[in-house]
């Protein structure tokens, strides 16, 4: 009876362990296939923007399609280049455009930061 008892309790300790296991196994890769759909719409927001003609109101970029429901990308921008100069003397601001792309899933978030040149 006592070899019974404690074989149960061997047997019992495994699936429990087996069991947690699998549980964060889970966990992990529900977090890896967010990561991998926010990865997807940061780089299609980039493609967006990088397909659409220089705007120097950046709000007006479009915006990534079929976001999920609940998910959020939002892009912000600003100009952190000096003013430029035509040969005329006329000045040229808004030359290059800093943008960040951040999408927020359920778990977890992603920022990615580039670079838009105007070309005069």
């Amino acid at each position: 009876l006592l070899e019974a008892i404690v074989a149960l309790f061997v047997v019992s300790a495994v699936v429990i362990a087996t069991v947690i296991a699998m549980a964060a196994s889970q966990r992990i890769a529900t977090r890896a296939e967010e990561s991998v759909a926010l990865l997807n719409l940061v780089r299609g927001q980039i493609e967006t923007i990088h397909q659409s003609p220089f705007k120097v109101n950046p709000t007006e970029y479009p915006p990534v399609p079929n976001v999920p429901v609940g998910w959020a990308v939002t892009f912000t921008a600003d100009d952190p280049g000096p003013t430029y100069f035509y040969a005329d003397g006329t000045p040229l601001t808004n030359v290059v455009q800093r943008i960040a792309v951040t999408a927020k899933g359920d778990f977890s978030e992603m920022k990615v930061t580039f670079y838009k040149v105007r070309m005069p």
